[in-house]
């Protein structure tokens, strides 16, 4: 396969940038949030059970053994800076949502968001977990039109 082979009967000369940009594929950060939520959960399970003991250096050892049970072999991407704060952020304040631990005023506060923000931080942060979860009653086939 060669690098024209990529572009159909299109000769790459021929393309229109604004054509090109309407299709690329989506490059939001949802495929690196799905990687941190599920990373964070595996730690924060690991940190629940109580075998793993007080001593820092043998929960170290147990956080990484349990990441790389889990998520060894694959490469992964997680941002730095301010990416990940705020993605940190978006999944306490979901996991504080879903415990019953805050109303959406009450979030707003703490974060120091408006609300709309608040709503959709726990939109994409549900759509995430759903992702997570195996569709056992076949609702992604109904919702593609695969019925």
């Amino acid at each position: 396969m060669t690098d024209l082979d990529l572009f159909g009967d299109c000769h790459p000369d021929d393309l229109h940038p604004e054509q090109v940009l309407a299709n690329m594929p989506d490059l939001s950060s949802a495929k690196w949030e799905g990687t941190l939520a599920e990373m964070l959960g595996i730690v924060e399970h690991t940190l629940r059970d109580s075998s793993i003991g007080d001593d820092p250096a043998e929960q170290a050892r147990q956080i990484v053994y349990a990441i790389s049970s889990t998520m060894g072999g694959r490469m992964f991407y997680l941002p730095r800076g301010d990416q990940l704060k705020r993605s940190m952020r978006d999944s306490a304040l979901y996991n504080e949502w879903v415990n019953g631990k805050g109303t959406i005023p009450d979030l707003a506060r703490k974060y120091r968001l408006v609300q709309p923000t608040v709503y959709d931080i726990i939109k994409r942060q549900r759509e995430l977990h759903r992702r997570r979860e195996p569709d056992f009653f076949g609702f992604d086939d109904r919702e593609e039109g695969r019925t």
